[in-house]
């Protein structure tokens, strides 16, 4: 073992030696002795979690505390509070004090605001979205949780909406196929002169009607489509409304483009939806669709 050392004070008038210089934690001596230990008192940066690694940087529990000593005391108040056993969920007959106390330690916002989900980010109805976020509140739901439980939610429901769509269009290919391409095509364009004029007899205008289709779905349900087209065939027999094949429509498959284009909700226009990639095959299959009548091949889609 090192020998021990003892300071003393030097003789007055004497200059006090210094102490051995440390090399290593071995004194120049020989004699072993522990490392130094140095402190390294050089002021934090602004921002104090910017040495943190980057899942502490975003933790929101600590993106409160302004210092490294404010969130130390925060957690050390934490735990105390945690040791005395207030972080247990309150009783019905809990003072609200209590309430809003637990409430705060588990993350829920003090009002709607606090839940940052965007409902673009998730291809979700805005209005829909904000008229949930009370109820989030109102249940106390942590904002953590609540994003990822919407976030989840979203793509489970894109899912089964995508699921249920296939199996319409799946009704009408076999509509299809039972009456033949020639009978189909005419039927096709039978239902959407149908829906464009009873949409502007009606004063609601094609683009208000073509965002319900869109949006519900409806467009692509076979009931919808065979009742539309059925109607529309008379309407194109007694002349109320004309029609042609759809390849030789191109203000139809024009029309059908723009309205997908100028739709921002639309699965084409969201680069991170899930069925982006569908909505620029079906806009680039349209594009030809619409360019092929004239020699043109269309070699992708902006």
């Amino acid at each position: 073992m090192p020998p021990e050392t003892t300071l003393t004070a030097a003789p007055a008038g004497e200059t006090a030696t210094p102490p051995e210089t440390v090399v290593s934690g071995t004194l120049l001596g020989g004699a072993p002795v522990p490392e130094q230990v140095i402190i390294d008192k050089t002021p934090a940066p602004d921002d104090w979690r910017s040495s943190l690694p980057d899942d502490l940087k975003a933790d929101p529990f600590l993106g409160r505390y302004k210092s490294q000593e404010e969130a130390l005391r925060g957690v050390a108040a934490a735990q105390k509070t945690i040791s005395a056993g207030l972080l247990k969920k309150p009783g019905a007959d809990a003072k609200p004090e209590d309430i809003a106390r637990y409430r705060e330690s588990i993350g829920v916002p003090k009002d709607v605001a606090g839940y940052d989900i965007k409902a673009e980010d998730l291809g979700l109805d805005a209005d829909a979205l904000e008229a949930f976020k009370p109820i989030l509140l109102k249940h106390g739901i942590p904002a953590d949780a609540a994003k990822g439980l919407i976030a989840d939610y979203a793509l489970r429901e894109q899912a089964r909406l995508d699921q249920v769509q296939q199996g319409w269009v799946g009704e009408i290919a076999e509509w299809k196929n039972q009456i033949g391409p020639s009978k189909f095509a005419r039927a096709s364009t039978a239902a959407f002169r149908f829906a464009e004029q009873m949409a502007e007899d009606s004063g609601l205008g094609w683009d208000t009607v073509k965002g319900f289709l869109d949006t519900s779905r409806l467009g692509d349900h076979p009931i919808l489509f065979r009742l539309m087209a059925t109607a529309g065939e008379r309407m194109l027999e007694d002349g109320i409304i004309h029609g042609d094949d759809p390849a030789n429509a191109p203000d139809i498959v024009a029309a059908k483009i723009k309205a997908i284009r100028d739709d921002p909700k639309h699965p084409f226009n969201l680069e991170g939806h899930p069925g982006h990639k569908k909505a620029v095959d079906e806009v680039l299959a349209l594009t030809q669709q619409m360019l092929g009548k004239e020699g043109k091949r269309v070699v992708s889609v902006i």
